[in-house]
């Protein structure tokens, strides 16, 4: 890169992009090349601890061991809770968004139920 660019001091092998982990990738078949990864896993976990923090402050917190992100049966369109406030649609859409990126980084299991809520974004 030097040969093209102007960097300054040097340059390093990445280990962060937005949130995810870079990781180098050998193959068994091919030890020579060297390949890159993301992880999601720092980012989940920082993600939940954002939400422990938020829940913590109204005295809540997040269930044990979950095997999905929504109940079994679970049917948002037949929801008769109130709307959200303001301030709490704000959350709602930033949660959707953090979810989305992990989905993007490789948690495609929570595809469905993400998809599923964020048909509410708008009033959820």
């Amino acid at each position: 890169l030097e040969g093209y660019y102007r960097l300054k001091d040097g340059y390093a092998k990445p280990t962060r992009y937005l949130g995810a982990e870079v990781l180098e990738w050998k193959f068994p078949d091919s030890a020579d090349r060297t390949h890159w990864a993301l992880s999601s896993n720092q980012y989940v976990k920082e993600a939940i601890k954002t939400v422990e923090a938020t829940l913590a402050k109204d005295n809540l917190r997040l269930p044990g061991r979950c095997s999905t992100p929504l109940p079994t049966g679970y049917r948002p369109e037949l929801d008769t809770s109130p709307l959200l406030q303001d301030d709490a649609v704000n959350y709602y859409q930033s949660q959707i968004s953090i979810l989305r990126w992990a989905i993007e980084l490789g948690r495609i299991d929570i595809y469905v139920d993400v998809a599923r809520l964020s048909h509410y974004l708008v009033n959820p």
